[in-house]
């Protein structure tokens, strides 16, 4: 989620796709610790050097709240009053109540309704799945409300995003990525094979490569 809204944030093609440029809003209610380390990861990997037009709100925001609703619309045009996207991470960390009950994952998606209208912004929430993995955590009202919804598969550091929802179109394909080192922490690139076709050294001797800014045949051995 943060790869794509740095690249949201600073008009930066995600992985050959375009963005709509804009101010972001990243309601961070868990793991705000290592955002300064991911963000700096991203501008090196990508070669940006500018600022990033990111807020973080490392707290929790109840959305199922309407008067905590209000005072984040207020920090929110405070701060800038037109942001394109809002991130609300995790939704269990930001909502008062049992997310397996569909009234409080009802007041949940309102609290988002509201944010969304009011700020003329996309509302992006990041969510768990169950144990089976095949569905996102909790009462089917969340899936039930939203225009798209993606779901993040992990193999090593190999990543698939699939589109299980796409309320106004067709799902779109799958879309692979894989993850490497860089400044102490991981950034994505876009991975043209399937995770299928190669073996999990192969999968090493891929990322190194895409890692890399050139390597020497006999570097490229000793570093896979």
């Amino acid at each position: 989620m943060l790869d794509m809204m740095l690249s949201i944030a600073t008009g930066t093609d995600w992985h050959g796709h375009r963005v709509r440029q804009g101010p972001v809003v990243y309601v961070c209610a868990e793991g705000a610790s290592g955002i300064s380390r991911r963000v700096k990861a991203w501008k090196q990997a990508h070669r940006y050097y500018g600022s990033a037009p990111t807020h973080f709100l490392p707290v929790a925001i109840k959305v199922t709240e309407p008067e905590q609703v209000s005072r984040l619309l207020s920090e929110v045009r405070a701060i800038n009053p037109t942001p394109v996207a809002v991130v609300l991470d995790t939704v269990a960390r930001n909502m008062l109540g049992n997310e397996s009950e569909v009234e409080a994952m009802g007041r949940f998606v309102d609290g988002c309704d509201r944010i969304r209208e009011e700020l003329h912004a996309t509302v992006f929430c990041v969510h768990h799945t169950g144990w089976n993995a095949e569905r996102s955590r909790g009462s089917t009202a969340l899936p039930g409300a939203v225009h798209t919804e993606l779901l993040v598969e992990r193999d090593d550091l190999n990543l698939i995003l699939k589109c299980t929802k796409q309320r106004d179109g067709p799902e779109f394909e799958p879309i692979r990525l894989t993850a490497y080192p860089v400044a102490e922490s991981l950034v994505l690139r876009a991975l043209a094979p399937t995770s299928t076709d190669l073996t999990r050294n192969e999968r090493a001797a891929c990322t190194v490569l895409l890692g890399s800014d050139g390597l020497s045949s006999s570097a490229w051995e000793e570093a896979s």
